[in-house]
């Protein structure tokens, strides 16, 4: 991968992204889990309907409760981004406004999520490199979606546009904070299997490949929402890094 011009200003470097990444997420916890909480209404729905109606085994049952984790999880995605942006910029959380925003962007949020998985699938197929690299140029496009509210292929080209010429800056950013932010939550999962682990008696192949029990998935399931908005907030800011950068 060639670098066909040197930016203006140097990026954030690695540390200071991270930092900014976990300290903006400390300092707005309550607003960012507030909305990543939301991604539990799927599963409440599916416990529900088991109590109430006992176990389900309808295919339409199925699709429909799919498809309202993609609506669910599209809507927590896009309200995360907006109100990363509102707090990265200090100013004052507009939830009537994100929310509107969201239900209005699920639909081109999924057409681009769909479009994005083909590219890179395309891509892994051809000896998996040239998916890494589709998948860093596509790394823009859902923010630019929702904050520049642009079309899909606007977002996609404007994706590009932005990592061209710095390829390996982004790439190198975007993975090695991925993983330092991931840090935390492989931390909270493993003590909670270990948890869960003890409690059956310490029988970790059990664990794996028994069915999950409601206590597994309720635990599990918290532990997602507290760390999932760490990842919209880190793509905002690399985002607006890249962008003051370019």
């Amino acid at each position: 991968m060639t670098v066909s011009s040197k930016p203006a200003k140097e990026m954030q470097n690695i540390l200071t992204l991270v930092q900014q990444t976990w300290n903006t997420y400390k300092a707005h916890i309550s607003t960012f889990v507030g909305y990543s909480a939301w991604m539990l209404v799927p599963m409440i729905v599916k416990m529900l309907c088991v109590l109430t109606f006992g176990p389900i085994n309808s295919s339409i049952f199925n699709i429909a409760l799919v498809i309202l984790e993609l609506i669910v999880t599209g809507w927590v995605m896009i309200s995360l981004i907006q109100s990363s942006a509102f707090v990265i910029e200090n100013k004052k959380v507009d939830t009537r406004i994100i929310s509107a925003k969201s239900w209005s962007c699920i639909a081109p949020l999924l057409l681009l999520l769909l479009l994005s998985l083909i590219m890179t699938s395309v891509g892994f197929v051809l000896l998996v490199i040239p998916g890494i690299v589709i998948s860093v140029y596509l790394t823009f496009s859902t923010v630019i979606l929702v904050l520049e509210n642009a079309s899909v292929v606007e977002s996609i080209k404007k994706s590009f546009a932005l990592i061209t010429g710095r390829f390996w800056q982004i790439f190198v950013r975007l993975y090695i904070s991925t993983i330092i932010l991931l840090v935390p939550y492989m931390a909270a999962y493993i003590i909670i299997v270990l948890l869960l682990a003890l409690l059956g008696g310490f029988d970790i192949t059990a664990l794996f490949l028994s069915p999950s029990t409601l206590m597994e998935q309720i635990l599990l399931a918290v532990i997602d929402v507290i760390f999932l908005p760490l990842f919209p907030l880190f793509s905002v800011i690399l985002y607006k890094t890249a962008k003051e950068t370019r």
